[in-house]
């Protein structure tokens, strides 16, 4: 008997979605694409407990007094994605730092850089994300001299957009001790000019002897940093991401968020190479959760094609006599394959390269020995040889892709690679082989958003629509493919395909509704699809026609500074809301909103409207009107009378108003009076002088008709 139960115990374990009970919530006059071979469609889906209950007309049976039932209207709904690729902090980093992805020229990062050294004090750092030289006219490397030009006095590090190069100023170099004499580290360049000197950028490990100076985020900063980016994943309908490179103080930092109960995203960990903390995950073995899973390394083999840091087997076409940087070879790869085959953890490789895939492919062959279900990942696997393309499929091994990768790389991947680019990004030769495809974005190296990556997926073009036909258009995947790379087959990825990935009874209900049918609309309307409600367990993290949550974290703020949160860009009225409590520190503050040219005046000490004033021990609330267009920030200023260094902790929301029009265009009240004087001014000269002709036109005709009388 007690058997009996315990086998009935773990089936209500496993299926927790018992028949006959009212759902919690049906989504109903849906169009529904399940990425369920066996039931592709429906129009109707019920979620009880944070699950699936049923689908369709067995959904209908479960709506019950307290069932609430939202009526879609037709708009489509699809598994949550799952981003199988990406790095939680530094989305967050990049929302707080300089954005230099759309700088067009060295001397447009040259002045934001100036711009943000006006607002440090001497010796603070001034970090970026984003540039690329291959945008730049003559796509070479940047001078440390610029950067130096623009902050004399400030330490500048600014990471390349694909992340495995920096630019630094000289400040940075001094700091790290970089001279002629500094011999570049394993696995790591510095490009040196003509006479030899550090220029000022550094590859790959060589990043480390910058990045090493500079001071780590406190605790509650990390935890702000991945509230940020969890924010942004939900907006963007992302349910899932596969965080590639943690340490120990990210994994504290989720374990909090996910113990306070509004964390919005599900992690699947990879512990960022070997060390103190692989050690304890190989002797405790895989930590599986619903919101958290630990169970796989992420390893480096070789840097980046656009800084030349990928590993080739032949010289880059546009550079003789380099190969590339290989960081880990075969032998390295495979003694961590064999503990993490040991201990039941996945090893997930970064290997961009054709010569760094083929290491890591005979490393993992020399572990796994055929057909198996460790599910080890090679991750980007953007250069292979074709003829190594069904050694993937041979040892079961995963490719982990990034379709916007092919389309900001296509500009100049042929000339970095030449004939070889016939292996690169190549989508359809991986399915063809058998080999499944878990799709992702990399963020922040691209965007985040999962219906670019999708764009990315079907077409092979920019979002301007070229090439015509899409590069390399044999490669495109079918949108069935492209849904099932960032659904599905990236669950797989994690061995979470029984729990996510599709919509089926049983499951997570991890949904997102969307405002067009992506697998139907012409491929330009993906771009314009937009995201209108995304559910995490049957719950709404985000509705876009609601309050939506834009920051909510701890802000530091030094003693005579200021903070700015970037919150977003509005192209629509909507209503910001704040909530700010004074958690440490006894300093007076200032709240303003503003434009990011605002920013500009404020900092040349012009007059803003203070929203709110925080003093010790004291929070508050303000709201204030998005009328126009702009990109905003929530500014907390220290400067006046600040005594200390204080902590906040802030909310910011922001509603959209329904129906609303932006204001029409006002100037400022000094301008509204300087107009108003002149206006007034060129009036009085006007009549002024209009008077005085008519003043002399009378005259004359009197002296005329006094003449007349007179007889003269």
């Amino acid at each position: 008997m007690l058997l009996i139960l315990a086998v009935l115990g773990v089936a209500v374990f496993l299926h927790p979605v018992a028949s006959g009970q009212p759902a919690d919530l049906v989504l109903d006059n849906a169009n529904i694409h399940t990425v369920d071979p066996d039931h592709p469609k429906a129009m109707r889906v019920a979620i009880r407990n944070g699950r699936i209950a049923d689908l369709d007309n067995d959904a209908s049976k479960l709506i019950g007094p307290s069932t609430k039932v939202i009526d879609l209207r037709g708009q489509t709904v699809v598994p949550g994605f799952i981003d199988a690729h990406g790095h939680m902090r530094g989305l967050g980093e990049s929302l707080e730092s300089l954005d230099l992805r759309d700088a067009a020229s060295a001397a447009a990062v040259a002045a934001q850089v100036k711009a943000a050294a006006s607002a440090k004090r001497p010796g603070e750092w001034i970090t970026g994300r984003g540039w690329d030289q291959t945008r730049w006219e003559g796509g070479e490397f940047p001078p440390a001299t610029v950067l130096t030009d623009a902050a004399p006095r400030n330490p500048v590090y600014l990471t390349r957009v694909d992340g495995h190069a920096a630019w630094v100023n000289a400040d940075a170099m001094a700091r790290a001790d970089i001279n002629p004499a500094t011999k570049d580290p394993d696995g790591g360049r510095i490009i040196r000019g003509p006479d030899g000197k550090p220029a000022g950028v550094l590859i790959d490990r060589a990043m480390g002897l910058v990045r090493s100076k500079i001071l780590s985020a406190a605790p509650e900063k990390v935890r702000a940093q991945l509230s940020r980016a969890a924010i942004e994943c939900s907006r963007l309908g992302l349910t899932s991401v596969h965080d590639a490179g943690v340490d120990e103080q990210d994994l504290a930092a989720y374990k909090q968020l996910i113990g306070s109960g509004k964390w919005p995203v599900r992690i699947y960990a990879m512990i960022r190479g070997e060390g103190e903390l692989w050690r304890r995950y190989l002797a405790q073995g895989p930590q599986v959760g619903p919101w958290l899973t630990v169970r796989s390394i992420k390893l480096m083999a070789d840097g980046a094609l656009g800084s030349r840091g990928a590993a080739l087997k032949e010289p880059y076409s546009d550079e003789p006599g380099n190969r590339g940087l290989l960081i880990l070879g075969r032998e390295a790869v495979e003694r961590v394959a064999r503990q993490a085959a040991a201990a039941g953890m996945q090893v997930n490789t970064h290997a961009i390269g054709d010569r760094a895939n083929r290491e890591v492919l005979d490393a993992y062959a020399a572990v796994l020995g055929g057909v198996n279900n460790r599910r080890f990942r090679i991750e980007h696997a953007q250069i292979v040889t074709p003829a190594d393309i069904p050694l993937f499929a041979r040892y079961s091994i995963l490719a982990s892709m990034q379709a916007t990768h092919a389309t900001s790389d296509m500009r100049w991947a042929e000339k970095r690679v030449g004939e070889r680019a016939a292996g690169a990004y190549a989508w359809n030769r991986f399915l063809e082989a058998g080999v499944r495809i878990a799709n992702g974005s990399d963020f922040p190296v691209e965007d985040p958003n999962p219906l670019w990556g999708f764009y990315a997926a079907v077409t092979r073009q920019d979002h301007s629509g070229w090439p015509a036909q899409g590069w390399q258009p044999a490669q495109r995947m079918s949108r069935a493919a492209a849904l099932r790379s960032f659904t599905i087959d990236a669950a797989y990825a994690a061995f979470e395909e029984d729990s996510k990935g599709s919509i089926q009874k049983g499951k997570l209900a991890d949904l997102v509704v969307l405002s067009q049918d992506i697998m139907a609309v012409p491929a330009e309307q993906i771009l314009k699809t937009k995201v209108t409600m995304t559910l995490v367990g049957g719950e709404a993290v985000f509705q876009g026609k609601t309050a939506r949550v834009l920051y909510d974290g701890a802000v530091e703020i030094g003693r005579s500074q200021w903070n700015m949160i970037p919150v977003s860009a509005w192209d629509r009225p909507a209503m910001l809301r704040g909530q700010f409590n004074v958690t440490r520190g006894s300093s007076k503050l200032r709240i303003l909103v503003m434009t990011a040219e605002d920013v500009i005046r404020f900092r040349d000490g012009k007059p803003f409207r203070i929203l709110a004033a925080a003093g010790p021990d004291r929070g508050g609330g303000f709201e204030h009107r998005l009328s126009r267009p702009g990109d905003y920030r929530v500014l907390i200023d220290n400067r006046t009378n600040g005594t200390s260094n204080v902590l906040v902790d802030l909310k910011v929301t922001a509603e959209p108003l329904e129906g609303a029009t932006f204001e029409p265009f006002e100037l400022s009240r000094a301008t509204r009076w300087t107009v108003l004087g002149m206006s007034l001014g060129f009036f009085l000269i006007t009549a002024g002088w209009s008077g005085l002709r008519i003043h002399r036109a009378w005259r004359k005709r009197f002296d005329a008709l006094r003449g007349w009388g007179s007889g003269e």
